[in-house]
């Protein structure tokens, strides 16, 4: 999955079609982030949702926060207290989360329609501030 680069590029670009940002930060190996990945993620960015990935133990790699400021994905991690992989966020411009948190996965059965929920949460409060 692409790499975010600036999320707040990233996000005004998203929010600027009616969708969130949707981060996932993963581990690599881990079983439940490829499922996210492959059977939700990848499927929804050929939809027009805006979905990027980074690993929480990233330390060598760099991207521009929501206030512009230059940290690594481990320290992004840390700073919104993301513990658990997978954990789905999903973001207005500002940075702010527009719905609650999809942190790990106990079981694949309801996965879709919790993710589903999430992002039409998601966009009705970015339809609201509009």
């Amino acid at each position: 999955m692409p790499w975010p680069a600036d999320l707040r590029q990233a996000a005004a670009q998203a929010n600027a079609h009616g969708e969130p940002l949707v981060l996932m930060v993963s581990l690599p190996g881990c079983p439940w982030c490829e499922l996210l990945r492959r059977n939700y993620l990848i499927p929804m960015q050929s939809e027009g949702v805006a979905a990027y990935e980074f690993m929480i133990n990233e330390r060598s790699r760099t991207l521009l926060d929501f206030k512009a400021q230059r940290i690594t994905p481990s320290a992004f991690s840390a700073a919104l207290k993301v513990t658990n992989t997978p954990t789905l966020l999903f973001f207005d411009k500002a940075g702010q989360e527009l719905a609650p948190r999809i942190e790990g996965v106990a079981s694949a059965d309801f996965l879709g329609a919790i993710l589903d929920e999430r992002l039409a949460t998601a966009r009705a409060r970015l339809k609201a501030a509009r």
